[in-house]
């Protein structure tokens, strides 16, 4: 059971989206619960076939989280600049969607280069699609997601968003502590302190709204 599950940090790695999320007007209950995890039928790792790196994560990944085969999706680009274009994005958005099958839920990424789909993140390009709705300036309003807040289990399915998040690195060693170390975490629950802040930068405080007293 316990590789069957994918931790919760496959949706939580993507906050950083949902840009200007706290603008809803939804209000979280101090009762809420997140969800635990989503299963390896849940979860696509997308792999660089030209990045052997790329490659050497996802067998990996792969192995320790007992991810099928059919939900490894191929693609195949050259991985020397930091952006890719709108018109190159749109070609490997069309051959992960062809390849992606209809129960998955959410995307891994196992590259370091492209972060950046023009200006877009490379993660919410995946996510939701290309759109010029997430290029705001500095701290202006963006495009909301509809999945924040939401307890769904199936973001595709409910909201045709596929939250999205890189598991990459400079080495494979680098990549897979952090890999053993997730599943090392699983269902741990280790004991902590955690702090919320609120400062007098409003847009990097936006989020405050939603902290319990």
């Amino acid at each position: 059971m316990l590789k069957e599950r994918i931790g919760f940090i496959a949706l939580s790695l993507v906050l950083a989206f949902f840009n200007s999320a706290a603008l809803h007007a939804a209000t979280i209950s101090p009762l809420y619960i997140p969800l635990p995890a989503l299963t390896a039928k849940q979860l696509a790792v997308v792999v660089n076939d030209a990045d052997p790196l790329s490659m050497r994560i996802a067998n990996y990944y792969q192995d320790k989280r007992q991810i099928p085969d059919e939900n490894i999706i191929h693609i195949r680009f050259k991985a020397n600049s930091d952006t890719l274009s709108q018109e190159e994005f749109a070609v490997l958005k069309q051959q992960v969607d062809t390849q992606t099958p209809k129960q998955v839920q959410a995307f891994v990424l196992t590259w370091l280069k492209p972060f950046r789909v023009d200006c877009m993140s490379i993660t919410t390009a995946f996510a939701a699609g290309f759109d010029q709705a997430f290029c705001a300036n500095v701290c202006q309003e963006s495009r909301k997601s509809p999945y924040f807040a939401s307890d769904s289990q199936q973001p595709f399915t409910d909201y045709h968003w596929r939250p999205t998040m890189v598991l990459a690195g400079h080495s494979f060693q680098e990549v897979k502590r952090l890999i053993d170390r997730g599943v090392a975490a699983d269902f741990t629950r280790p004991q902590g302190s955690a702090y919320l802040l609120k400062t007098t930068d409003q847009a990097r405080s936006s989020r405050a709204v939603f902290f319990l007293p």
